[in-house]
């Protein structure tokens, strides 16, 4: 029994499956910069989302990403990629 698949309609849920992981992405740094701990305000500054990365540009990072932070003891990678991972099924399940 022979498989026919539409190309066209395949193309289409490819770019929405794209469009979706690339929206779960945003809110995963924006979730990243949001539970960055804030002391004095220079982690939250200097955290940015940069296309396929998060950046967190201050010396004092890899500590706070390791717990050093009462207000993230569980640091803010960790947290993030369940974030990410939780969003965009939810969102592929919208699809």
């Amino acid at each position: 029994m022979p498989i026919t698949v539409d190309s066209r309609e395949f193309n289409d849920l490819l770019n929405r499956v794209q469009r979706e992981v690339k929206l779960s992405w945003t809110d995963t740094g924006n979730y990243f910069h949001r539970i960055t701990p804030r002391d004095t305000g220079n982690a939250r500054r200097n955290t940015r989302l940069k296309e396929k990365e998060i950046l967190a540009d201050y010396v004092y990072a890899g500590r706070l990403d390791e717990g050093y932070s009462k207000q993230a003891p569980t640091g803010m990678t960790d947290p993030s990629i369940d974030f990410f991972v939780d969003n965009l099924t939810e969102r592929l399940g919208r699809l």
